[in-house]
This record gives structure tokens, sequence and C-alpha cells, in this order.
């Protein structure tokens, strides 16, 4: 309990400690390429950028947890699931140009991934 009564702030409390303690809890959303992606997923999607990285995991339902767990057994992000990810992008990203709406890249180019699965643009070019 406080000696003296603080002219700052006003307490309020029930119990006879007083706990003054502060907590600061910072959240960002920089992301930074998982090394699975390096090693492997780069000839399936294209090089990472973060708005790609978020397009492949809202499309695929996959999590910065689900890439950092990559590769082991029973992870949801694996060699084996690359080339079904990059087909199921490159059909929303197809998708979205089909409807007018293309996805661009942090560049401003439209978003494509590795050769094999690329998108076709050429009515905005």
């Amino acid at each position: 309990m406080f000696p003296s009564p603080i002219d700052r702030n006003q307490w309020n409390s029930s119990s006879e400690n007083l706990d003054g303690t502060r907590y600061t809890f910072k959240f960002n959303e920089q992301y930074s390429e998982p090394t699975y992606w390096s090693w492997f997923g780069e000839g399936f999607l294209g090089p990472w950028t973060p708005q790609k990285y978020i397009v492949v995991n809202s499309v695929m339902g996959w999590t910065v947890n689900d890439w950092s767990q990559a590769g082991q057994a029973g992870a949801k992000v694996s060699y084996g699931r690359l080339g079904f990810a990059a087909k199921a992008v490159r059909n929303y990203l197809q998708e979205q140009a089909d409807n007018d709406t293309p996805v661009k890249d942090k560049d401003g180019s439209y978003m494509q991934l590795a050769d094999g699965y690329t998108v076709d643009y050429s009515r905005y070019e």
C-alpha cells in the first residue's frame, strides 16, 4: 500500500496491496521469408514477397506457425504440397485477373509464381 496519496493518477483497489505494474505489448505484421520457402518454395511459388506470402497463406489456410514447422512430419507445409499450393494460388490469381481485379505485388507488378504456374495478365499489358 502506498504511504501517501498519489496526485497524478487515481488508484482504486479493494485489496490491501496495490500493484502498479504496467505491461506493454507491441505487435507488428512485418514478415520475413521462411527458410522453407527459400529452400523449396521458390521453385513453385516464385520469389518471396510479403504480399505473395499473405496471398499464399490466405488461399491455403496456412499460418506463420505452419511455415515454421514446414517439412516436419505431419506439417501442413511440405514439399509434396507445394505443387498443389502453386496451382491453387495460380487459379486464385487468374480468377482475380479474369474478374478485373488483378493482384499486384509490392513493386506494383502483377503477382506471378514460378515458371509452370504463371498467370495470364495479357489483357492488362
